[in-house]
């Protein structure tokens, strides 16, 4: 896997208007490793450099969501310190997708 894409993260300002107002102004909005680079600490090497962009940003706090079906990133956030914070319906043409937010309060208790 040396040399070769296996992961990304993206953040950025908050979209989710109830959490803006909540306090959450940043939002990490992609955070993805490739199945067979799992469970090696790319995800906490990822979500520690998009927390430090958003300090970075002058943020110091963060949400994101997430499917609720996705369990292993449910547990992952979980471990990383992220709390459940809201939840939503999205619906895509006849697909109705269930997310729950989870947010961390503090940017620093992620690095």
């Amino acid at each position: 896997m040396e040399g070769k894409l296996v992961g990304f993260a993206t953040c950025g300002q908050q979209r989710t208007d109830s959490l803006k107002d909540d306090g959450f102004t940043a939002e990490f909005e992609a955070i993805y490793v490739l199945k067979k680079a799992q469970r090696l600490g790319l995800g906490s090497r990822l979500l520690k450099s998009v927390a430090n962009a958003s300090r970075l940003g002058g943020h110091t706090s963060v949400a994101l969501w997430v499917l609720t079906t996705n369990l292993p990133a449910i547990r992952f956030y979980e471990a990383m310190g992220a709390y459940p914070i809201g939840s939503r319906e999205d619906v895509r043409g006849d697909v109705s997708l269930e997310e729950i937010a989870y947010g961390w309060n503090d940017l620093n208790s992620i690095a």
